[in-house]
């Protein structure tokens, strides 16, 4: 899943790793790069190239945030491989890595993000990792599809809730008490309101990350929180409509609707 490791070092406070040839070579990076560096929820390290060699002059002149960018440096001399000399110290605090520990590396334009963003936007950035689980979530294979995401969470809500109708089937009859019709009314509201409680988890997930963004220096910084900002919008506008709109779970079948013959479980 990942293409390729390399062993991290610690040199007194500094962190130090190379970089695998494969990732070199495949993402065209090569000493004297100006790198940026990103912690995302202290399980992966996002690195993206902000700058080639060539354009670097000009950037250094007007200066840059060390303790955020750094070059990639030659190890061994010229006949050596390249790799990043000191971490930056925002990261080694929020990741506490460990000397010898084994850092894997995933190109982002392998992963499922290709499916959002173009393969020119991607092919500078790299996720890294000292555990290798962590990366398994971009995995192209690892995002399930909307049917079974409905199917899990229906699954869920039976398992908490055992459904109330005759003979234990899904299919309503008009042999249903009005006890059962109540209790169909107590879980549709119940799982109303996980969903609410959901998005509102979401919300405040997004807003903890935006604090960290806002605190930290970024090249891409007024894009982040401009991005979060809208995904902060886009769920609060979903969750008002779902309360607006609620679409119950379990419906409550009629007579008429009966002979017609259907489902209860609406997804």
């Amino acid at each position: 899943m990942y293409t390729n490791s390399s062993k991290f070092r610690i040199r007194g406070k500094y962190g130090l790793f190379t970089i695998p040839k494969g990732i070199l070579n495949d993402s065209k990076w090569a000493s004297g790069d100006l790198m940026g560096f990103w912690g995302l929820d202290g399980k992966v390290i996002h690195i993206e190239k902000i700058y080639d060699k060539d354009k670097l002059p000009a950037v250094e002149k007007e200066g840059y945030n060390k303790k955020v960018f750094k070059k990639i440096a030659k190890f061994g001399g010229e006949t050596g491989t390249c790799g990043i000399k000191s971490l930056p110290e925002f990261l080694m605090k929020e990741f506490v890595p460990k000397d010898g520990q084994t850092m894997y590396f995933l190109p982002a334009k392998y992963t499922f993000l290709e499916n959002y963003y173009s393969q020119q936007e991607l092919k500078n950035i790299v996720f890294a990792t000292f555990n290798p689980k962590h990366l398994e979530v971009y995995e192209k294979n690892k995002q399930p599809s909307k049917q079974e995401i409905d199917k899990e969470y229906i699954r869920h809500f039976r398992e908490r809730h055992p459904l109330p109708f005759f003979n234990r089937k899904l299919d309503t009859s008009e042999k249903n008490s009005d006890k059962s019709k109540r209790k169909v009314k107590r879980i549709n509201k119940v799982i109303l309101e996980s969903q609410i409680f959901g998005l509102e988890c979401q919300i405040e997930k997004i807003r903890g990350y935006k604090k960290k963004v806002q605190v930290i220096e970024h090249p891409k910084k007024k894009e982040i929180l401009k991005d979060l900002n809208m995904e902060i919008k886009r769920i609060g506008l979903e969750k008002e409509k779902l309360k607006r709109e609620a679409i119950p779970m379990f419906k409550e079948w009629t007579k008429e609707e009966m002979k017609k013959g259907g489902t209860i479980i609406r997804i």
